[in-house]
């Protein structure tokens, strides 16, 4: 493996970094103690449930991650911060204007603070030189602390049904619960915390003018009629406000009384959870409330400090007297699959059933999921082919094989995942277990690869069924891609790897990684677009030998190039930067789309949302549809040579078809025209389309001409589309390789 050393910080910047970090490591407890005495006077559900709504509550039809200003990780360190002291009650409703901002403000200082301590485990700050590995493992630890939702929920519970479905009997017994009642209680608690919060904002939005009636009353000393209860602190609080700020400040009233005694009402007994429904047994509830809860008062001092790693990942309900409180929702979703494993592990045999069935249904989604978006594409699974190491000749094995056109994939299924010294960034053990998902899959992937451009005779046997043999020629011509398919979310991490990453096997062929659930994703915006899933991992895998490209992970990377096409030679294409190439380009914000999107098909968000898919003129994509349906071998040469067009030249592209056709319309000749794109003795390429008859010395004359052309031109790859000149039927691609 290969891993890259980077000079380290300059003196002065160390010490600078030094000094951060040490008043980082003073000011943190200092800190820590302000914001529980802050805090302290708050019945200890309602200051939850309240910072929660604060940080979580949205509007669908505006919601943009991008600029979002909640943080899940802000609500679960309150949470934490709160119970790790047994349940403080309290009759005082909520924090005042000054309150609220003086609890934000705290928690903001601490994350921060907790952010720069953090940099302390790199060894830039030691002043050695830094890896690639070290820059995956700042990331890792990051991405632990912040991020909290990985994937698309509706995607999760798919995933979490073909996970456990299988193993139903087993959970049952060991936990009480099955699967399918772990999710009916996350969509139980779901929708009851969103009934309470929508009852609460349709009655306060009808209390702004009561509220001003009131305080005007009280101002002149006349007793009011409006019913409207306001805290005591509110009142005095409003009534220094002139008229004008009093019709502002009512609103934000009415915001904030939606927050009385919040707690009471999203917190939840068994019994109220179980109301109007009968899909959930009682004892299956209990259970499941046993398995995912936290009595107050029991959780360890540690976490009074921000930690990537704590217990509420794992069990994100808070308990208190039989009454219970999830702070964040979200979590729950996310809990199932750790809490489930952690069962089956208990008994070795159901372990060993379980690892070999994730592995089997990873492997069978990447293959739906692929034919989904390829539909005349074929894959074989659990294969088998021999070859020599070491001079001595074994079996070895390929997860699947794939097959669309001229091109072929080598997939590889990998449905382990990290462990919590891994989770937490510790260099060694993330190199360790990314490397047994991501490296190990791109060398089993390079090795069929190998195998089927040196075989004579490639052959791979099924565990059923006749052997697949691959002709020499076809092998050897082949587009071929490499894919991993990953159960762990690992898309903020192979954003980021280049080509001296520690996780990629050979820089001169690196392996496109995805999780199983941007997958999902990518195939819903692919159906339809089936030439542009290997146009996209072609454009993707470049990305690796770009290190000035940032982006936050895998998702904003497939949807930029739905957008722009993710081509750019340089940074300087993207923009300077005070007359100067900048050293980096950060792209993200682009997923902002698909979330609307996903909003949109859910029902919660009523604006319309359109699927975000490839930005494309409606002509030139006809064409690119015509050629598939031609069902021609080698058409995919033709669409990916169309599909690297940029913008322009593609609509130049369809004006010069228009004129060809026309002239040989016109005299009944042939003819043709070509472009050329790419970089000189990089990636050269060109493309010829022609209007001719169909005939085998015309098809002779069209190979002849583009192997000339490729070779004057010093190509990399020439590729012709041929249509006859009247019915306008595609009868040839030619593909013509650099040698």
């Amino acid at each position: 493996m290969s891993d890259t050393d980077r000079d380290p910080l300059p003196s002065e910047h160390r010490e600078y970094l030094r000094k951060a970090i040490e008043e980082a490591v003073t000011k943190l407890p200092d800190q820590v103690a302000e914001l529980d005495e802050a805090i302290r006077p708050f019945d200890s559900f309602d200051l939850i449930a309240w910072i929660g709504l604060r940080n979580l509550l949205f509007d669908p039809n505006r919601y943009a991650e991008s600029t979002h200003p909640g943080r899940m990780v802000d609500v679960e360190y309150i949470a934490l911060l709160a119970a790790s002291s047994p349940y403080h009650p309290s009759t005082r409703p909520l924090p005042s204007p000054a309150e609220q901002q003086r609890i934000s403000d705290l928690v903001g200082q601490i994350m921060a603070t907790s952010m720069i301590r953090m940099m302390q485990h790199d060894p830039a700050f030691r002043g050695q030189p830094t890896t690639a590995l070290d820059d995956s493992a700042h990331v890792q630890r990051l991405y632990e602390m912040f991020v909290r939702v990985p994937g698309y929920p509706h995607h999760q519970r798919h995933l979490l049904h073909g996970l456990f479905t299988p193993f139903d009997d087993s959970i049952r017994h060991l936990l009480g619960f099955t699967v399918t009642d772990a999710l009916q209680v996350f969509a139980r608690i779901h929708s009851r915390m969103g009934a309470v919060i929508r009852a609460r904002s349709d009655l306060m939005s009808k209390q702004a003018s009561s509220i001003r009636h009131k305080i005007r009353d009280l101002r002149r000393g006349k007793p009011s009629d409006e019913a409207v209860e306001i805290p005591e602190e509110w009142v005095r609080y409003l009534s220094k406000l002139s008229d004008k700020e009093l019709t502002e400040h009512s609103r934000q009233v009415v915001q904030a009384l939606m927050f009385v005694e919040i707690g009471r009402s999203l917190s939840f007994t068994p019994a109220e959870l179980l109301e109007h429904q009968d899909s959930i047994a009682s004892d299956a509830l209990r259970a499941y409330l046993s398995a995912f809860s936290i009595p107050f008062g029991t959780v360890d001092k540690k976490f009074r400090t921000p930690e990537p790693i704590h217990p509420l990942k794992t069990r994100p309900i808070l308990e208190h007297e039989t009454r219970y409180l999830c702070p964040v929702p979200d979590l729950l979703l996310w809990a199932i699959q750790p809490t489930l494993e952690t069962a089956l592990k208990s008994d070795s045999r159901i372990w060993s059933r379980y690892e070999r069935h994730r592995h089997d249904f990873v492997l069978g989604e990447a293959v739906r999921l692929l034919h989904e978006i390829m539909p005349t594409s074929q894959f074989a699974t659990h294969l088998k082919y021999k070859v020599v190491e070491a001079g001595q000749q074994k079996e070895v094995e390929l997860d699947a094989l794939g097959s669309y056109d001229t091109a072929i994939f080598l997939l590889e299924a990998k449905a382990g995942g990290l462990q919590q010294a891994a989770r937490k960034g510790v260099p060694a053990p993330l190199r360790d277990q990314v490397s047994d998902l991501v490296h190990a899959a791109h060398s089993q992937a390079l090795r069929a690869e190998q195998y089927l451009r040196t075989s004579s005779n490639p052959v791979f046997t099924p565990g059923r069924g006749k052997p697949i043999v691959l002709a020499p020629h076809t092998a050897k011509r082949a587009r071929i891609y490499l894919v991993s398919v990953i159960l762990e979310p690992l898309g903020h991490l192979t954003a980021k790897m280049r080509l001296d990453s520690p996780f990629v096997a050979d820089p001169q062929k690196p392996s496109w990684a995805v999780s199983v659930l941007d997958l999902y994703a990518i195939a819903d915006c692919l159906k339809g677009y089936p030439a542009w899933l290997p146009h996209y991992i072609e454009r993707r895998t470049r990305v690796f030998g770009q290190p000035w490209l940032v982006t936050g992970d895998e998702l904003d990377l497939f949807l930029m190039y739905l957008a722009k096409g993710l081509y750019y030679e340089n940074a300087a294409e993207v923009g300077l930067v005070d007359g100067k190439t900048p050293d980096e380009v950060l792209f993200t914000g682009y997923q902002d789309k698909l979330d609307a999107y996903y909003l949109r098909a859910s029902g919660a968000r009523s604006r319309a949302a359109p699927k975000p898919q490839p930005a494309m003129d409606p002509a030139f994509r006809v064409l690119i549809d015509r050629l598939d349906a031609s069902g021609l071998s080698g058409r995919l040469d033709g669409e990916l040579a169309l599909l690297d067009m940029g913008g322009e030249s593609r609509r130049g592209f369809l004006d010069n078809i228009q004129k060809t056709r026309r002239r040989a319309s016109r005299d009944g000749k042939p003819h043709d025209f070509h472009v050329i794109g790419g970089i000189p003795g990089v990636d050269r390429w060109g493309l010829v389309y022609a209007c001719a008859a169909s005939s085998s010395e015309r098809e002779a004359k069209f190979r002849s001409y583009c192997a000339q052309k490729r070779a004057e031109t010093r190509a990399r790859r020439w590729v012709l589309i041929a249509e006859t000149e009247r019915k306008r039927a595609f009868w040839l691609v030619i593909r013509e390789d650099a040698p």
